[in-house]
């Protein structure tokens, strides 16, 4: 076993890096737009009206050059449908076509994905000792209309090969691209998946335990820090499992871990990305970036990108990485392969991953994916496409029992770094939640409060209130804790010497709005 261990090792470390594009920085430092589609479950054609609203007032939406994006859950195919075919008058009428009215396949998966989103069929499910998990091959038909791939069968959208996919594709991969997709191996905290820590029949007793976020028994070695998304060992199970006894409940509990001499048991998340991106983000040191790396290379890589964000707890199976060479867990890209061959339960240093294995679990780690490209690209502005905010849900509370991770921290932390995001009132949240608006509904309301945003924007009244974060459950910007990595990262603060000065060493300024992007 040492002996093929140290082989993996040689032809990991001989291995070709997916880094290096010499392209990267001139192809990205023009960018002066960033549009985060915040997911919304199935309620994606709130997302198409605040497109087509900007589109009439945001020029640079139009300009190739000028925008950058990112998306979180189900947000992820609006992204990866934009990424491919990018934001132009007929690519924006073809996505109201796929997400708005939809097609035979769609309509088909919409109904099935609907009756999963029915929270009083998802609690019912839970008090009968069930955790809600479709197989994820339920958002095919939604990956393939995203990757422009037509005229297929019923029963070539119920089984998409990798085969199929990259053939038939028209993806052109045209707008630089990340998507977040949480870590579950690094983030499990249950005892046993299946089993909870009450007799979930009493109704009452279990939604009291759901609040207090204890209807599974947890391991409890595990701890976060909001600040970077590292997980790491509490110190004293780190030490138990150190020992013999230790090293033998270590095997049985974390299979899929190895144990590191360091502590550290790796990032909450996963960032997909078109190669441009991992170059520059690869500049951030992995102690401060948020996600590991996963570099996008062909369009089947997009469709495991969607299924991997749109995995959430409690609405799909977990997604497992199918390619790790193309994966970078802070050791280099490859290391998962290296890791998988390391001796069970033994200590392994740090030049060696955590993780055996990566399974993905959705993108509630991060609504709104924006810190790490704002300290990568300074000047750009973020524009987010709405929260339906998991911390005021009962969703979220689920999310919080199944994770390590606290969904009100989560919200906190990644609504700091919104210019401009499109606020929903609470009447209007709860008809999204209950998913009690019809498809062209949904639309209007995107085009109708994007519409109020702008014009609150450039009449200068009302902003806080119409389009930007509730600034009270944001994090305190003068808090130097809990905006630790807010600044720009040295290596990518480009122009002239007095606007280097002026970024340099300081918190990047956030709610700036669109400011000259958005004309009358």
């Amino acid at each position: 076993m040492k002996t093929v261990f140290l082989a993996a090792l040689f032809l990991w470390v001989g291995a070709k890096p997916v880094y290096g594009n010499p392209d990267a920085e001139s192809h990205l430092k023009s960018r002066k737009l960033l549009v985060s589609f915040v997911g919304k479950g199935t309620s994606l054609p709130i997302d198409v009206g605040v497109l087509k609203a900007m589109a009439e007032r945001v020029p640079t939406l139009y300009e190739p050059e000028s925008v950058l994006l990112s998306g979180s859950s189900s947000g992820s195919i609006t992204t990866v449908f934009l990424s491919c075919f990018g934001i132009t008058p007929d690519s924006i009428n073809q996505l109201q076509q796929f997400l708005v009215t939809g097609n035979e396949h769609i309509n088909s998966s919409l109904q099935t994905l609907r009756a999963s989103e029915d929270p009083l069929k998802k609690v019912t499910q839970f008090i009968r000792g069930i955790v809600p998990a479709l197989p994820i091959e339920n958002l095919n038909a939604y990956g393939a209309a995203a990757l422009g791939i037509e005229g297929l069968s019923a029963t070539e959208v119920a089984a998409l090969t990798p085969e199929l996919v990259n053939s038939r594709s028209r993806c052109r991969a045209t707008l630089p691209v990340v998507i977040v997709a949480a870590n579950q191996e690094v983030l499990e905290n249950r005892m046993d998946p299946k089993k909870f820590s009450i007799s979930p029949t009493d109704i009452n007793l279990f939604a009291r335990k759901l609040n207090e976020g204890a209807i599974f028994p947890t391991r409890g070695d595990k701890e976060v820090d909001y600040s970077n998304f590292t997980v790491s060992w509490k110190k004293t199970r780190f030490k138990d499992y150190l020992t013999s006894d230790g090293h033998k409940r270590f095997v049985a509990n974390h299979p899929n871990l190895n144990l590191r001499k360091d502590g550290l048991v790796g990032k909450a998340c996963t960032y997909f990305v078109d190669e441009s991106m991992a170059e520059i983000l690869n500049r951030i040191p992995y102690q401060e970036r948020l996600c590991d790396i996963r570099v996008m290379v062909t369009p089947y890589d997009r469709l495991l990108a969607i299924r991997a964000s749109a995995a959430e707890p409690s609405y799909f199976q977990v997604v497992p990485e199918p390619t790790p060479a193309h994966l970078d867990l802070g050791t280099g890209p490859g290391g998962l392969s290296m890791a998988a061959l390391a001796p069970l339960g033994s200590p392994v240093d740090e030049t060696v991953p955590a993780s055996r294995e990566r399974l993905y679990w959705g993108g509630f780690v991060m609504p709104l994916v924006a810190q790490d490209i704002r300290r990568s690209l300074p000047s750009i502005r973020v524009v987010a496409t709405g929260f339906n905010r998991l911390d005021m849900t009962q969703e979220g509370k689920i999310i919080s029992a199944l994770s390590l991770m606290r969904s009100d921290q989560i919200s906190r932390r990644t609504e700091y770094w919104s210019d401009f995001t499109i606020k929903f009132d609470e009447a209007t949240h709860k008809k999204i939640r209950s998913r009690g608006m019809t498809r062209t509904e949904e639309f209007q309301t995107g085009y109708r409060e994007t519409k109020a945003c702008m014009d609150a924007e450039l009449s200068k009244s009302n902003l806080d209130k119409v389009c930007r974060p509730i600034s009270r459950e944001v994090i305190d910007p003068d808090d130097e804790e809990e905006v630790l990595f807010s600044k720009a990262i040295e290596t990518a603060v480009w122009g002239t010497d007095s606007e280097k000065q002026a970024v340099a060493g300081k918190h990047l300024p956030v709610w700036r709005g669109l400011g000259p992007l958005l004309n009358p």
